[in-house]
């Protein structure tokens, strides 16, 4: 499942990134190499990455390590959906949902 991942970094996280051999970029580089995302951003008003890719429930886990022990807390993950799929995954949710809720199950 596609997934935009945010990595905020604490200030000491940050620090001790800063003052390894290359900075961050080797880690950053090493990262978007392994879980090739869609996209890549980074604030340039914090410390933030932000990443688009798709994940399946272990590269998820992995990612959340590592990216756990590289911005010192837990990555936030948001599952997405591209716009364009977005009117049929509705489309087929609430007409199941308002069922669900209705009473009756269906699948």
């Amino acid at each position: 499942m596609k997934h935009l991942v945010q990595v905020k970094i604490t200030p000491q996280a940050g620090h001790d990134l800063e003052v390894r051999p290359g900075g961050p970029g080797p880690v950053v580089a090493r990262l978007i190499e392994r879980f090739q995302p869609e996209a890549v951003y980074m604030s340039p008003a914090k410390r933030e990455l932000f990443l688009v890719c798709d994940l399946a429930p272990a590269d998820m886990a992995e990612l959340m390590l590592a990216g756990a022990l590289v911005s010192g807390q837990h990555p936030e993950f948001t599952a997405v959906v591209d716009g364009h799929e977005f009117g049929t995954l509705v489309g087929k949710a609430l007409p199941a949902a308002r069922k669900l809720v209705e009473g009756g199950v269906s699948r």
